[in-house]
């Protein structure tokens, strides 16, 4: 069973590539006559030392290809007639990492110290990566016909999910086989490699300081929600939670109309900003989530003839070290760094010692 597939980790060519290749030259050789049964993707992965979700891998690429077929419940087998290819298979000598947002001005507005951290990393290892918008869209072919075939045919080798995914979306992701490793996204409860930061910390830390400097009033305006906290927690839920608790060991009472969420756009910042600044008794701090955010409240104080921070004080999790009225930044180069060596193991069939991994906030 072991020289079924002879893999070799020390090369630069992922193993369910090397695999994959094995099992198509016995294919082309006639040494698997069509029919014929593979091993099992458990039998062969424990064979060689690797996770069954890399044989799932190279399994799948071939059944794509039309080399082999699955029947349910019954096994993987050799297709009587494969696909016919065009004059010459060119021969994979690349790793190339997806890397997929929810929309390109995300990736701008939010995620460019992150992006300058995977392309680092990437650069280290001779890595290409491929940036990927699914415009809100969901991962399936008739939402995203493209991105389900670049995705269901294997065109990565790995990829790199940035910011919030439906679960239906993972899941879809996770069905391909395909290492993913998801970055500032929690998900709890189940088998995904994440990548995150301690944003609870941050509210912790400004509490700290604005109660030092005798502020009661705190309001926090944390950015959108997620529909499943439970499971899928986005950073608005966990700064509100830490926020609440926060109030509590103060001995301060929590307030609905302090407590904002809205989504990462100026708009829906600015109004409301202008809504908590024109309260009668507005807060005399703010905590933000955000360059976006921290604008937008910027221009509402302006608009409302609102001194920072002499009337106010704005706390922001900055997105980068040059944020306006940045107390702390999120890490997003050191979490797209650590994204990136994370999914290498998985390509290499390494051991992922935990699925949750969190960056330490700066500073």
């Amino acid at each position: 069973m072991k020289n079924f597939a002879k893999i070799d980790k020390n090369l630069p060519v992922p193993i369910y590539y090397q695999i994959r290749e094995e099992i198509l030259e016995k294919i082309k050789s006639g040494r698997l006559e069509p029919k014929t049964k593979l091993p099992s993707e458990l039998e062969l992965a424990n064979a060689n030392g690797v996770s069954p979700m890399t044989v799932r891998h190279a399994y799948t690429c071939l059944v794509n290809d039309g080399y082999l077929y699955r029947r349910h419940g019954k096994g993987t087998f050799v297709s009587e007639s494969p696909r016919k290819e065009t004059p010459v298979e060119e021969e994979k000598s690349s790793t190339d990492i997806g890397l997929l947002y929810s929309k390109y001005s995300s990736a701008l507005s939010f995620y460019t110290q992150m992006l300058l951290g995977i392309e680092s990393a990437c650069m280290k290892y001779s890595y290409h990566f491929h940036m990927i918008a699914t415009n809100d869209k969901g991962i399936n072919s008739r939402e995203n016909f493209i991105i389900s075939t670049l995705f269901s045919t294997r065109q990565f080798d790995g990829l790199i999910a940035a910011g919030p995914l439906k679960e239906n979306d993972i899941q879809t992701i996770r069905s391909f086989g395909m290492p993913l490793v998801l970055v500032d996204h929690d998900y709890i409860n189940d088998e995904v490699v994440t990548v995150v930061t301690e944003d609870e910390k941050l509210v912790e830390i400004s509490f700290r300081k604005l109660l030092q400097e005798g502020k009661k009033r705190i309001a926090i305006l944390g950015g959108p929600l997620s529909a499943n906290p439970e499971k899928l927690p986005r950073r608005g839920d966990k700064l509100l939670k830490s926020y609440k608790l926060s109030l509590l060991k103060a001995g301060l009472a929590f307030r609905k109309d302090y407590a904002r969420a809205c989504e990462n756009d100026e708009e829906s910042g600015y109004k409301e900003a202008r809504d908590l600044l024109n309260m009668p008794d507005r807060p005399d701090a703010i905590i933000v989530n955000g360059d976006v955010l921290a604008k937008s409240v910027l221009r509402a104080a302006e608009k409302c003839r609102i001194k920072v921070p002499e009337d106010v004080e704005i706390v922001n999790y900055g997105d980068s070290e040059d944020s306006p009225c940045c107390l702390l930044s999120k890490p997003l180069f050191e979490m797209g760094e650590t994204a990136v060596e994370l999914l290498k193991k998985m390509i290499n069939d390494d051991k992922i010692r935990k699925l949750r991994n969190v960056v330490p906030l700066k500073g």
